[in-house]
């Protein structure tokens, strides 16, 4: 079904709805492809996701009974859980770490904070890719910092950077979408 519009200002939407139908019938499919750096960032992404825990649990089950699992702001550990514990953290990190690199994959079903126009519809699809992309780069950069202090190699005081991360793409992304108007 063809989308109608009467000026690249309206909103998209099918023939035969009415202006305020928010099914995806009518948004065109996107019209470009990921630069080199976002296909890194998310072949990076995929590529911590599916392998830290698996490293992980090689590593320490068996050779480390507890971890830190909470912290204070401060970095000062607040409680201790199991290896499994760990493990299981990781793996929803990695899982939520690939639904963000598959969404990204399908601009057209996410929601947008503005309406999409035929004017602004690519540009909104291409700022929520690359937002996406950037999102679980520093969710595999939060996984590696966590990984990397239960092994006693760094400190956990660098999680501070994979959540600076992840504010400032999100706030970059929203704001550049609101300015795609």
């Amino acid at each position: 079904m063809m989308a109608q519009q009467a000026h690249p200002n309206e909103p998209i939407r099918p023939v035969d709805r009415e202006a305020n139908d928010t099914t995806l019938t009518g948004r065109p499919e996107p019209d470009f492809r990921p630069d080199a750096l976002h296909k890194l960032l998310a072949g990076f992404s995929i590529g911590v996701a599916i392998t830290a825990p698996i490293f992980f649990a090689l590593q320490s089950i068996g050779t480390l009974d507890v971890l830190p699992v909470r912290y204070g702001m401060d970095g000062q550990v607040l409680r201790e859980g199991s290896v499994w514990e760990a493990i299981g953290g990781l793996i929803l990190l990695g899982l939520g770490t690939l639904a963000l690199v598959i969404l990204a994959r399908y601009p057209k079903i996410l929601n947008y904070p503005v309406t999409l126009t035929e004017h602004n519809v690519q540009g909104q699809y291409k700022t929520a890719v690359y937002t996406l992309v950037w999102v679980a780069f520093s969710m595999s950069l939060t996984m590696l910092i966590l990984v990397a202090s239960w092994l006693q190699l760094i400190n956990i005081g660098w999680i501070w950077l994979a959540l600076l991360l992840t504010v400032t793409a999100i706030i970059i992304g929203i704001s550049r979408m609101l300015k795609l108007r």
